[in-house]
């Protein structure tokens, strides 16, 4: 089973890359002729997310198998049906169309790096500031105390995930256990352990970034009833409680300037009424 899924990943991670980072959408027959415990893995880690339907269909009504496209309407009982017309041949006019042979799933690096984020236990991931194709994906810990960020990066190379120094491939990092996809965390933890040269030095964020990260997670630990926000988000990044509430304070401050017109230029001093009156 690990080398069908394998199989799989590497078949998705290849179209990425053919495609240049554009999204790879995936039919519903092309699901039936994958492993149906490997699908069914990677949507559950919202790898693969459902995308738009289909809006044309192999037609099915003959032996020629025309690329025809699909219309939707509503019948009378407000449940909707799926066809193609057929205007080649006397004897064919729709042709019925299964509404399930429309759904289509998709990846894209958007969805591969959230889906992984959520692997490692946080939030969505996210992007690394004026570097395009670079993500944040959260912490991994090694078997001492060290830790270190995981990063997703994608070019020309195709999907790469970056730890320590360590450029690894997808899925080496992946594995699964009762149909369920997890990372390799004994071998994530080796990478954290023994981490590479300099050369391969892991980016850094803007503090604005790592703010908005932060303030991300405290809305949604609120929601989830977390009353304790700081002290779980402080864990996640390896900070302490007072650093988290100065970032999350600083990018949800609002504009000093707002409502006064454009802002003065940087340097000069905004005095009061009572000093310009002197």
């Amino acid at each position: 089973m690990a080398q069908a899924f394998d199989a799989v990943l590497v078949e998705l991670l290849d179209r990425m890359r053919a495609l240049r980072g554009g999204a790879v959408e995936v039919s519903a027959a092309d699901l039936l002729g994958w492993p149906s415990a490997a699908v069914a893995a990677l949507q559950a880690a919202n790898l693969l997310v459902p995308g738009p339907p289909a809006v044309s269909i192999v037609c099915n009504g003959c032996e020629e198998a025309c690329v025809r496209p699909v219309h939707v309407v509503a019948r009378a009982s407000g449940e909707a049906a799926a066809f193609v017309l057929c205007h080649l041949r006397d004897d064919i006019d729709r042709v019925p169309v299964a509404l399930d042979d429309l759904a289509r799933w998709r990846l894209t690096v958007q969805s591969l790096a959230d889906g992984m984020a959520g692997l490692l236990g946080g939030g969505a991931a996210t992007t690394l500031g004026g570097a395009a194709g670079r993500y944040r994906l959260g912490f991994v810990q090694g078997q001492k105390q060290d830790r270190s960020v995981l990063y997703l990066r994608f070019d020309d190379g195709g999907v790469r995930l970056v730890l320590a120094g360590h450029v690894l491939e997808v899925q080496d990092t992946l594995v699964l256990r009762d149909g369920r996809l997890a990372f390799d965390q004994r071998l994530l933890s080796r990478c954290v352990d023994a981490p590479a040269g300099a050369a391969l030095a892991e980016p850094t964020e803007l503090h604005e970034v790592i703010g908005k990260r932060m303030l991300v997670r405290k809305l949604s630990l609120k929601a989830s009833g977390t009353k304790a926000f700081l002290r779980v988000i402080a864990r996640e990044e390896d900070c302490s409680e007072s650093w988290v509430k100065q970032l999350i304070a600083k990018v949800s401050a609002p504009n000093p300037f707002a409502g006064l017109g454009t802002p003065p230029p940087q340097g000069t001093t905004v005095s009061s009424r009572k000093n310009r009156s002197r």
